[in-house]
């Protein structure tokens, strides 16, 4: 028996078609596009959602304090509803400053991604 490294191969070695690697290639950042483009769809969204309950609770918080009048008359209930209102809005606020750092930085990736370069058929 002939040892395998001696035998001659069956085929040569061959590679795809130039035009085939640029399909390929065409697919591979489609779908990099895509996620990124659902991702900012996403960030959208969710920016949002929550400016419309910001708008809510900054609302409501205004509304409290016009109602309640000042600190030293406010009840302790209608005080712990204001400094929770507080807190959600400043969450909120922070929440918002993220989503907009996101989209910036997905942006910039959309732009990496429009910037590969494509092969050109010989």
């Amino acid at each position: 028996m002939v040892p395998l490294f001696f035998r001659k191969p069956k085929s040569t070695f061959r590679t795809r078609t130039r035009r085939r690697d640029m399909a390929t290639d065409a697919v591979r950042l489609a779908k990099v596009r895509k996620a990124l483009d659902l991702a900012i769809v996403d960030i959208e969204r969710e920016r949002e959602g929550l400016q419309r309950r910001l708008d809510f609770y900054l609302a409501k918080a205004s509304s409290l304090m016009d109602v309640t009048g000042d600190f030293s008359t406010r009840t302790v209930e209608d005080e712990t509803e204001l400094r929770t209102a507080e807190q959600h809005i400043s969450e909120a606020r922070h929440r918002l400053g993220t989503l907009a750092n996101e989209a910036v930085q997905f942006a910039k990736l959309l732009e990496m991604v429009d910037d590969v370069p494509r092969a050109e058929v010989a």
